[in-house]
């Protein structure tokens, strides 16, 4: 009666949390008393036991193919244009494949269609399996960490493990098998494999949030801020089930390199399932939920609370005069909070003499872009009148065209139904034309009032004459032609989401702009979306130094990761085009049993790219390398203070974009930051008006040159008019002839 119940239970939350037509078949009995923890078999055969329905994949595939082609990067991830971004992912033909291929269970045809989308490296853009599985995880009883240590003189690059005591006291009770206790082990090995490569290939093809291998590895063993490692915690959501029952460990103690002292354990999968309560569920705002990843929805279902409506904002004095500004999200549940702790943070910095700010952005997943560039402009007051909104564009497809088509017919001929324009996409239509704007035009609006700019209406209507928000097609149609991997595709215009109305949430700031020198950003490459917007901008203009943790030893590390542009979830799509009457066979099905498909609608270009760039590189496809990476030594310490006590050591160093201006005679001089330091030698850039540069000084022009200079000009002038007349030949070279000599005769003379 009680296993009963609580099948019954779990699939009425299926039903209520997810809305998406979950099957309430036998098929779930496998999983009807399952307890918190199980073993291994327990799980996966209950995962398995599912049989493969040609129905349900008719569904999902069809659904998918229906959409993927408006995923706005699914042409340039056939050949990508960036050498440190290899890709060769061709998502329809991958797609189609599976129609025709067989399948031995449900479990295996979601895991094929979850790994189409895997080598994507996005984490935007995700294929998210049925209920079932988003509530199993597979775990080891560990934590798993990489760290530096010395050994033959020279860094090395290890794999240890910690123990996890909840993991480890159930493994125990599961497997009636004692793990002996431990405080730490190097791992050498990992199924007969060098363990630091294990892990870097897993990382490399099991893993698909980030374009950057380094912040893969990092996923894989640091993990995100809720989670651990993916490498010992693998949710079902997107990830397969193990392929076999244990994992075989040879350990030792750190540093040990005598074989003889190495251990062997084999350690078994410990099988969690864990449906989530209504409670938890409903806490969650039906538009984050769309645009949360995986993990993300793990994070904010399974932790014990939730953060303040700053969403988490702290500020703290580091060491004298260093501030650290930690922002864990740009997701807070009120953004005028979120804007309020940051500027009682600054100000009180401030009062307390602090001139070094670190921003810390680690494991910031993004969220809302308007609260970013908001944010840009408040920390960063010399911003104020800057171009700081970017362009963006989306890819025509037939199902975006239509719509498009059918939203501007809707504002052009009922525009009485559509009573609000210039705020969040959502809420106005993505399709609705006054929906979007152009985004240099936004920015010449705002500069100048940036802080009270549509606080008198911050919702206008259609009729609203704001000359940067597009009344028609035009932001659409007819669109530009970009090449994107041996395919020349239709793009809308750049357009841009209006910020103004978000804006109002800030007061002017009060503190003084910290210098770059004194400013620092901070990531361990997992600041994603609107934090990576955000810190890209910073990098690009060269606002602040960047430091980055962890990755692997000896290759440079991407600060942020999928800047991508904008998310949405296909069944949000689905009911935007309902109810835009689109013709329904452009229109996906939606997918069965609580599965779910998100992907990037809009991709963001550099700031300065124009609709003249030919062939333009969305930001997605270009790496940019942080300009100091630390890895975490011996020590295994990675606390705040551990983090921000290193990252405060590069307040004495430079980048290499970096110059410093220094005094030079009748001229402009500049430091050239070498080897982290700036040089003590002066480099000329240019002279004063008057004087020009002779070697690596600035020489005054003598007037007795200049004067000859243009008594030269002057003579040869005279005597080209005089030749052109009739018979003015001769005496135009005797002109010429005398006052040339008269020239030179001045200048020998001014010599002496």
């Amino acid at each position: 009666m009680v296993n009963t119940f609580k099948l019954v239970v779990v699939v009425a939350l299926l039903c209520l949390c997810f809305s998406r037509g979950v099957v309430c078949s036998e098929e779930y009995t496998a999983f009807s008393g399952l307890p918190l923890y199980n073993s291994y078999s327990a799980l996966s055969t209950g995962l398995q036991s599912m049989p493969f329905n040609d129905t349900t994949r008719e569904n999902t595939l069809n659904s998918l193919l229906r959409i993927i082609d408006s995923y706005v990067f699914v042409d340039i991830s056939k050949d990508s244009p960036s050498p440190s971004i290899p890709m060769n992912v061709d998502i329809i033909a991958n797609l189609t494949d599976l129609l025709d291929e067989n399948f031995s269970s449900d479990s295996e045809f979601q895991q094929k269609v979850a790994d189409v989308f895997t080598p994507l490296h996005d984490a935007h853009t995700r294929y998210t399996k049925p209920s079932i599985y988003q509530y199993s995880t597979f775990v080891q009883p560990f934590y798993f960490t990489s760290r530096i240590i010395t050994q033959n003189q020279k860094p090395t690059q290890i794999i240890v493990i910690l123990p996890n005591p909840t993991y480890i006291q159930e493994y125990e009770t599961i497997y009636r098998v004692e793990i002996p206790p431990f405080t730490a082990l190097q791992v050498q090995q990992i199924n007969g494999e060098d363990a630091l490569q294990h892990i870097i290939e897993f990382a490399n093809y099991e893993i698909g949030y980030t374009k950057d291998l380094g912040v893969r590895f990092n996923y894989a063993t640091t993990g995100s801020r809720y989670t651990p490692g993916l490498f010992g915690f693998r949710p079902q959501t997107n990830m397969g089930i193990p392929n076999e029952e244990s994992i075989t460990y040879v350990v030792s103690q750190i540093g040990e390199t005598d074989p003889s002292q190495f251990q062997t354990l084999n350690i078994n999968w410990i099988g969690v399932y864990n449906p989530p309560s209504v409670e938890k569920l409903e806490k969650i705002d039906p538009k984050r939920r769309r645009k949360m990843t995986e993990i993300d929805l793990i994070n904010e279902i399974y932790r014990d609370t939730f953060t303040d409506e700053s969403g988490g904002v702290t500020v703290q004095i580091i060491q004298d005069e260093i501030e650290g500004l930690k922002i864990p999200t740009f997701g807070p549940t009120s953004n005028q909070a979120f804007a309020a702790a940051v500027a009682t943070g600054m100000n009180y910095l401030q009062d307390e003499g602090v001139t070094k700010l670190i921003i810390d952005l680690r494991m910031n997943g993004g969220d809302d872009i308007c609260l970013g560039y908001g944010l840009l402009r408040y920390i960063l007051p010399q911003l104020l009148d800057s171009q700081i909104v970017g362009s963006y564009d989306m890819k025509h497809s037939d199902l975006f065209t239509e719509m498009a088509k059918n939203g501007n017919y809707m504002l052009q001929n009922n525009p009485q139904n559509i009573t609000t324009c210039g705020v969040d996409p959502e809420v106005v239509g993505y399709f609705i034309p006054c929906a979007w704007f152009n985004a240099t035009m936004e920015q010449e609006e705002t500069s100048t009032n940036f802080y009270t700019y549509f606080t008198d209406n911050i919702t206008p209507s259609p009729s609203s004459s704001y000359p940067s928000m597009f009344h028609d097609i035009t932001w659409f149609m007819p669109g530009e032609d970009h090449l994107r991997g041996d395919i020349m595709a239709n793009y809308s215009t750049f357009i841009h989401e209006g910020c103004a109305a978000s804006y109002t949430s800030w007061t002017p700031p009060t503190h003084k702009p910290f210098s770059v020198s004194d400013t620092i950003i901070l990531s361990d490459g997992l600041c994603g979306s609107t934090c990576a917007v955000f810190s890209r901008f910073i990098q690009q203009h060269g606002l602040a130094k960047s430091v980055v943790f962890g990755g692997l030893l000896n290759e440079p590390q991407s600060f942020n990761s999928f800047p991508g542009g904008e998310v949405e979830e296909l069944t949000y799509i689905i009911q935007l085009a309902q109810s835009y009457a689109v013709d329904d066979d452009l229109i996906p099905e939606p997918l069965q049993n609580g599965a779910s498909f998100r992907f990037a609608i809009r991709e963001i270009y550099p700031w300065g790219t124009s609709l003249s760039t030919e062939n333009p590189i969305p930001l997605e496809f270009i790496f940019q390398a942080a300009d100091f990476h630390i890895l975490y030594d011996q020590t295994g310490n990675s606390s705040d203070a551990w983090v921000y006590d290193h990252t405060a050591a590069y307040f004495d160093d430079c980048s290499s974009w970096q110059r410093q201006p220094c005094d030079i005679e009748n001229g402009v001089g500049v430091n050239e930051c070498v080897d982290n330091q700036f040089e003590t030698d002066c480099n000329l850039l240019n002279c004063n008006e008057g004087y020009k540069q002779e070697s690596s000084k600035c020489e005054k022009i003598e007037i007795s040159l200049v004067k000859k200079e243009i008594e030269i000009t002057i003579g040869a002038l005279i005597g080209i008019i005089v030749a052109t007349t009739v018979g003015g030949v001769i005496i135009a070279v005797l002109i010429t002839f005398l006052i040339n000599r008269r020239a030179g005769y001045n200048s020998i003379k001014s010599n002496y």
